[in-house]
């Protein structure tokens, strides 16, 4: 499956991988948006065509392992592999929250710390400068 996603140039640059936002191999969002929109949860092996705002493609990724679990268990892990701010758990669930707690209060649903989130793993396939080296 192949599908977009819009992306703002602060949130995924473009390019090289050399950039610490670059190195990001990760991305979640709160499952009750995919739910509520017309976004396909992602599937490993499923590509993912990154937009910028005028629609042009930026980054194609390989989905490489999905997990939904709640926010409060995300990992250490997890955290270092989205690759924001200083890339530890502290300021990922911080950002998260923020960014979860104005979807809620947009789109009709409960904040709380066990809201079911999507964790998404991949590797960068396009274009061949950001591109993950092959294995």
């Amino acid at each position: 499956m192949t599908w977009s996603r819009s992306a703002t140039p602060r949130r995924w640059p473009t390019g090289s991988r050399s950039s610490s936002s670059a190195a990001r191999s990760a991305t979640a969002g709160a499952l009750r948006d995919f739910e509520i929109g017309d976004e396909p949860l992602p599937k490993v092996g499923g590509h993912v065509v990154l937009t910028n705002g005028g629609k042009r493609p930026v980054a194609i990724w390989r989905t490489t392992d999905v997990e939904v679990t709640p926010l409060d268990e995300v990992t250490e892990s997890f955290a270092w592999d989205e690759g924001g701010g200083d890339r530890s758990l502290a300021y990922w669930m911080g950002a998260h929250r923020r960014f979860f707690r104005r979807s809620a209060a947009a789109n009709g649903w409960t904040y709380h710390d066990k809201v079911m989130t999507v964790c998404e793993r991949f590797t960068v396939v396009w274009p061949p400068e950001a591109a993950d080296p092959v294995s």
